[in-house]
């Protein structure tokens, strides 16, 4: 993100992120949806700390989706 702001090349970022840019140019129409995986080592999958954290980013893009689905 921060090399194509300053013009040295180009990035491919979730939609979300590169229209909160104002100094970036989309120069492709949006590729298809993919996956999202978070990984966390095994022992710490049941700790409150990552739990918090995996709760906070499933329903942060699951209200992204929503809101980007609903305004088409």
């Amino acid at each position: 993100l921060t090399l194509a702001r300053q013009g040295v090349g180009v990035a491919s970022l979730p939609l979300v992120i590169g229209e909160a840019e104002p100094d970036l140019l989309r120069i492709s129409e949006p590729i298809a949806k993919s996956e999202v995986w978070l990984l966390y080592h095994t022992d710490l999958r049941n700790t409150s700390r990552v739990r918090v954290v995996r709760d906070f980013l499933q329903e942060s893009v699951l209200n992204q989706l929503k809101s980007r689905d609903s305004s088409l």
